[in-house]
């Protein structure tokens, strides 16, 4: 889900199940704060062509 964040930066939140591996089960949860972008730049010949931001993750176990 891409949501207006605080002083407008974006968020972006994801969340799933892992399938495979050494937390096969657990549930994940991926939360991504982008800091402001150059909405000027998506007009340019070039576009917009990357963001930077900070990243959490946190894996939940459900047993």
């Amino acid at each position: 889900m891409l949501s207006p964040g605080t002083s407008g930066t974006t968020v972006l939140t994801l969340t799933g199940d892992i399938t495979s591996g050494l937390y096969d089960g657990d549930g994940i949860l991926i939360v991504t704060v982008f800091a402001n972008a150059d909405l000027g730049a998506c007009s340019s010949p070039t576009g917009l062509t990357s963001r930077s931001g900070v990243v959490t993750t946190e894996i939940t176990s459900f047993v």
